[in-house]
């Protein structure tokens, strides 16, 4: 139970210090969220499904991921960082499948947290594939007026 309650105070401090401006972090706190998604599925798995051979760490591991993968659009970066966490290369094509999926499924529904948080902050941001008007803007008529 303090595990859980642990978690819960994590992720709301994590939630009030992302709109700040101070160097928090986003990283590690969605490792923590993730893990924590991650370790309950796998807890409910390992209790319903007793002849599986999987430890919930595993599920921890996979839960990170992609949290990570579906809300920082991490994934090549992401897949070496927890490959060297574990140190376990069997583990490598399950932590490419669930960066892959979460990817695909959080580009289907919006952009990843750092794009719309430049987005909220009014920052002017290039997006990886311009929309044909763009083609033939200069920087400044991009940024917009004003500046």
């Amino acid at each position: 139970m303090y595990f859980l309650t642990s978690q819960v105070m994590f992720y709301a401090l994590a939630v009030v210090t992302f709109g700040t401006a101070v160097p928090a972090g986003q990283f590690v706190p969605g490792i923590m969220i993730g893990s924590t998604y991650g370790r309950l599925v796998g807890m409910f798995v390992v209790k319903y499904y007793r002849k599986l051979n999987i430890e919930e760490g595993t599920y921890a591991l996979l839960g990170a991921a992609s949290f990570l993968g579906g809300s920082m659009r991490m994934t090549v970066s992401l897949c070496v960082i927890m490959v060297e966490i574990t140190n376990n290369l069997k583990l490598l094509p399950l932590i490419m499948l669930v960066l892959l999926i979460s990817k695909a499924v959080g580009d289907a529904f919006n952009d990843g947290i750092y794009e719309e948080q430049a987005r909220l902050r009014g920052i002017p941001l290039l997006e990886s594939k311009p929309k044909y008007e763009m083609r033939n803007m200069i920087a400044k008529e991009a940024c917009g007026s004003g500046r």
